[in-house]
């Protein structure tokens, strides 16, 4: 770590806030970015390590353009800014994210948390009065005593600015081979916009239960009507049988919609209309 004097530093105004993009290794370098709280607000926008969307030009570039047998100079023109590219993606990620913040038609609120995997299975998403529109409008907060890093998710092109759901899968009565993987989508049905399809995996380490996890929506959805859910058919005919499902939507202050699926063992693909997430299923 740097000494104070010959970095950036809470000292340095009377508000300083940090976008933190980029501190993660990158084939054995340091990232661009520090990994240590420096201004009287710190964000960490997708964990602060890495950005989604960062090495997919690279993953493009190797599906389908094979390197040639003899290397030329245009080709090492292309490579050269093609590694540029990737490796400052993540460090320019910050500057693009606060100019974007500079709109306020989605306000980046970023929330309190101890840690990013805590933010991640929803631990932290009520605000409690202390979460902060990330960027350019965060001085409207600086009254905000904020002793804890701030989290978002965003989205991995632009615009960056996504809305953030958690997600909390309960299982009914387990199948054969429970340690398996198993994947299921998820496509929510809101009253101002549809979903993508939604890829929900089980993964290895989950025990039987229940499984909050953050996701990163384009549209704001407004008030969620139904949901669908269906399994991906894979050939073992491996299958996860959920039985709720509820979201919280951040952007109505924690607003929960739940979602019963009692009979899914029967059907290829259930709907479920939104209840009272006080009532059983």
């Amino acid at each position: 770590d740097m000494p104070t004097d010959i970095r950036l530093d809470k000292t340095d105004a009377l508000f300083v806030d940090v976008i933190h993009t980029d501190t993660n290794l990158f084939i054995g370098i340091d990232g661009f970015g520090t990994s240590n709280p420096s201004g009287h607000m710190d964000f960490w926008p997708n964990g602060g390590q890495t950005q989604p969307g960062c090495l997919l030009p690279l993953q493009q570039q190797l599906q389908t353009k094979p390197l040639p047998a003899k290397l030329e100079e245009k080709d090492l023109k292309e490579a050269l800014e093609l590694t540029r590219n990737v490796v400052c993606c993540d460090h320019n990620r910050a500057q693009q994210l606060f100019t974007e913040s500079i709109d306020k038609s989605c306000s980046l609120i970023a929330y309190p948390c101890n840690n990013y995997q805590n933010f991640l299975h929803g631990k932290c998403m009520k605000c409690h009065g202390k979460c902060v529109s990330m960027g350019y409008h965060s001085s409207d907060y600086c009254h905000i005593d904020s002793q804890q890093d701030l989290f978002i998710m965003t989205d991995a092109s632009k615009p960056y600015c996504a809305h953030n759901y958690l997600i909390n899968i309960t299982e009914g009565e387990d199948d054969w081979l429970p340690s398996a993987p198993k994947i299921s989508f998820l496509r929510i049905y809101g009253t101002l916009a549809t979903s993508e399809d939604i890829k929900l995996e089980r993964s290895l380490q989950f025990k039987s239960g229940s499984k909050p996890f953050i996701i990163a929506i384009r549209e704001n959805l407004g008030e969620i009507k139904r949901i669908e859910v269906w399994q991906d058919n894979n050939i073992l005919g491996i299958k996860w049988f959920i039985q709720t499902i509820t979201i919280t939507s951040a952007d109505q202050r924690g607003k929960s919609y739940k979602f019963c699926f009692d009979d899914w063992k029967e059907t290829h693909k259930a709907t479920a209309n939104a209840i009272d997430e006080t009532l059983h299923c």
